[in-house]
């Protein structure tokens, strides 16, 4: 009996692929039930920054995007921070934004963000 592709995996030409390919799958799952926790950070500026720090990766990044102003949108942020709340098993999460002086975001930018926080924290 034919099997209907995985719309999500490479295209498996042989029993032995699938098969192989359906393990990998199984093994990634259970991996991901032992994770409870993990790290991620945004730069809601874009390349922007107004410290130039000597050992800054970013500073050449911001000739990619000459002249734009390339700023996270709220429904992105949203996004961000109800995914990261949401996929965490831990008593607190850790929200982490770089970019120089924070507040080049504007500090209502992370007022909306803090709100969004404490409406995906689950009740203590």
């Amino acid at each position: 009996m034919a099997r209907e592709p995985d719309p999500v995996s490479p295209a498996c030409s042989t029993e032995v692929e699938r098969a192989e390919h359906d393990q990998t799958r199984r093994h990634h799952a259970a991996r991901q039930d032992h994770v409870a926790a993990f790290h991620v950070m945004a730069k809601p500026t874009g390349a922007r920054c107004n410290l130039h720090c000597d050992y800054c990766f970013f500073l050449e990044k911001e000739k990619l995007y000459a002249g734009s102003d390339l700023r996270m949108r709220d429904e992105v942020m949203e996004a961000y921070v109800a995914q990261t709340v949401e996929a965490q098993r831990v008593p607190h999460v850790t929200i982490a934004w770089q970019g120089g002086e924070p507040t080049l975001m504007g500090l209502d930018f992370y007022r909306r963000a803090r709100a969004v926080e404490d409406a995906h924290v689950p009740p203590v």
